[in-house]
């Protein structure tokens, strides 16, 4: 990997931070577009993980990473 490259675990940690930043806050208000975007997040990893064609190679455990935190 070159230097300074953005490191695949990196990445979705910066994408989950993202979709679920509102959890940090010490007030938590999620509007109805976040909520749609957070829910969307959640199928798509799942469909990822468990639907009807899941990745098996190494994509899998950085996914079920991005589950457990």
């Amino acid at each position: 990997m070159a230097r300074g490259a953005y490191k695949p675990a990196e990445f979705l940690e910066d994408v989950r931070r993202g979709i679920w930043r509102e959890l940090e806050a010490p007030s938590v208000h999620i509007d109805a577009y976040r909520r749609n975007l957070q829910r969307a997040y959640l199928e798509l990893l799942s469909e990822k993980l468990n639907g009807r064609s899941p990745v098996v190679d190494e994509q899998r455990p950085f996914l079920r990473a991005s589950f457990v935190r």
